[in-house]
């Protein structure tokens, strides 16, 4: 065989190379394509608990509450464990409701994230119009009204956050009580 044509089978050898590389780079961006087409538009997984389609991105999970897209730390089946009783009706069926907390706390610093975000959450997507204050005098918080779970009514319940041992959330009357052992758990019973 002369060197001419060795050089040609190369060459051509090369070309096919060059051709399936091509082939591939050109599979992969439009399979990634159709990747991205079949992913949520909202950029993240989806699961559905209940009636609501919760969507999970930036490690928040949100749903869809009377129109309004709701954000919430935990997905609800995460905090399965954690018995709510009748908390939630009793929430939904007022229209104020007190938010209280003990200032000299260890948790303090996430009582106050959680409570702000409860706050904005119940105004903002359920009408229900939150008074925040503290269950014993303090200099920061001096400006606060003193309210415990003596407030309590069914038509103004009073949500007390608190140090305990145990995460859960302890109805009594119309005091709800969301005991939290450290400020990582704080988020999961806020939610």
């Amino acid at each position: 065989m002369s060197r001419r044509r060795r050089k040609k089978q190369k060459k051509k050898k090369l070309l096919t190379k060059k051709n399936l590389l091509r082939i591939f780079i050109v599979s992969i961006m439009v399979l990634s394509g159709v990747g991205y087409m079949w992913t949520d538009p909202q950029g993240g997984s989806s699961e559905d608990y209940n009636d609501y389609k919760f969507v999970s991105q930036n490690n928040q999970w949100y749903t869809n509450i009377n129109d309004q897209f709701v954000a919430f730390s935990h997905h609800p089946s995460d905090i399965d464990e954690i018995s709510v009783g009748s908390s939630i009706d009793l929430i939904k069926q007022t229209k104020m409701l007190y938010i209280t907390f003990d200032p000299d706390s260890l948790l303090v610093s996430a009582f106050e994230i959680k409570r702000l975000e409860l706050e904005n959450e119940l105004s903002n997507h359920f009408t229900i119009f939150p008074i925040t204050g503290v269950t014993k005098n303090n200099s920061l918080y001096g400006h606060f009204p003193i309210i415990n779970c003596i407030n309590a009514t069914p038509s103004v319940p009073v949500i007390y956050f608190v140090k305990g041992n145990e995460t859960k959330i302890i109805q009594n009357g119309s005091c709800i009580t969301l005991q939290a052992v450290d400020g990582y758990e704080v988020s999961i019973i806020k939610y």
